[in-house]
């Protein structure tokens, strides 16, 4: 327990650091020279334990909340196991902008050296993926639409993030409800409906929400389409293949749309609402449409598909 509240108030620190530097001025960028920097210099023992290189590039405050979370999460790692254990270890940070389909995208770097190498014991094996390799690996491809890899080799930890430099709130715009994140491992759906034989379609652009979603779904028998970030990716897949029933979060980043929702009801697939939203926000049209409102729970998902499939039938 101990450790855990470490690693938890230490993620809240990282948050607050950023959140500090994005509402200095409203919707602001930040540097990502800064952010580095700030989490690289805290952990290390002394200025010669690392290199940063690169050119202060302003990132979305979108991207700056999940970057300084993977530097946080690498610099952690490193204090730790890594680097910054020992007085000799060194980590080396370098990023740049280049060109890439057409528009500027990051390249991000971080390389460790001069870490021993820890005897492995039964007690290190991991039960399941850590946070930081889910963080880097796949909430940044998610929700940012890049690449993250993240390796531990003999010499300390690798890792190489891309990603397009694109506008994105931050988790703290005003203008829109705080987005809810509900991470779990294996989800149990002992006692739910049995959703085996159908297809069902998740839309949903927050990485945790959407994988707890498909998780859940699974976990009750259902064959899952997804889970898509953005309406174009959905609707692509819908040209590809139908789905029994459809699980749509209504704003995607950028406020409310129903332009998916009015090819579902075109179609005739049912569907349900995922939002932080009222309903005085949803078009009389679809006024029928059941709207879970988050936080939603999980099985609250389960019921609510079960329910259009039964009435579907």
């Amino acid at each position: 327990m101990p450790e855990y509240a470490a690693l938890l108030a230490g993620r809240l620190l990282a948050l607050a650091r950023v959140q500090t530097l994005l509402t200095r001025t409203a919707n602001t960028s930040v540097g990502i020279a800064t952010i580095v920097h700030e989490e690289v210099s805290v952990r290390a023992q002394h200025e010669g334990q690392y290199v940063l290189k690169g050119p202060d590039i302003t990132l979305s405050p979108k991207a700056a909340e999940i970057l300084t979370l993977a530097v946080h999460e690498l610099a952690t790692n490193a204090l730790k196991y890594g680097a910054f254990s020992i007085p000799n270890g060194r980590a080396t940070v370098r990023w740049a902008a280049f060109e890439k389909h057409g528009g500027p995208w990051l390249r991000f770097d971080w390389t460790e050296e001069g870490t021993p190498e820890r005897p492995r014991s039964a007690s290190d094996e991991p039960r399941r993926r850590g946070f930081g390799s889910e963080l880097i690996e796949g909430r940044i491809p998610y929700e940012l639409g890049g690449t993250g890899r993240v390796v531990i080799e003999p010499g300390g930890a690798k890792c190489h993030l891309e990603f397009p430099l694109t506008e994105g709130p931050s988790v703290l715009e005003t203008g829109a409800p705080q987005r809810a994140s509900v991470f779990g491992g294996a989800l149990d759906m002992s006692g739910e409906a049995d959703l085996g034989g159908h297809r069902i379609l998740v839309v949903e652009d927050d990485y945790y929400l959407a994988s707890d979603a498909v998780r859940a779904l699974q976990g009750a028998g259902a064959e899952v389409m997804g889970p898509f970030p953005t309406e174009e990716a959905a609707r692509a897949e819908l040209e590809a293949q139908r789905p029994d029933a459809a699980v749509v979060d209504i704003n995607l980043g950028a406020g409310p749309s129903f332009k998916l929702a009015e090819i579902l009801k075109g179609r005739g697939i049912p569907f349900v609402f995922t939002t932080g939203y009222d309903q005085k926000v949803i078009p009389q049209e679809f006024s029928g449409i059941e709207r879970l409102e988050k936080p939603v729970q999980l099985r609250q998902i389960v019921g609510a598909v079960a329910k259009m499939l039964t009435k579907a039938a």
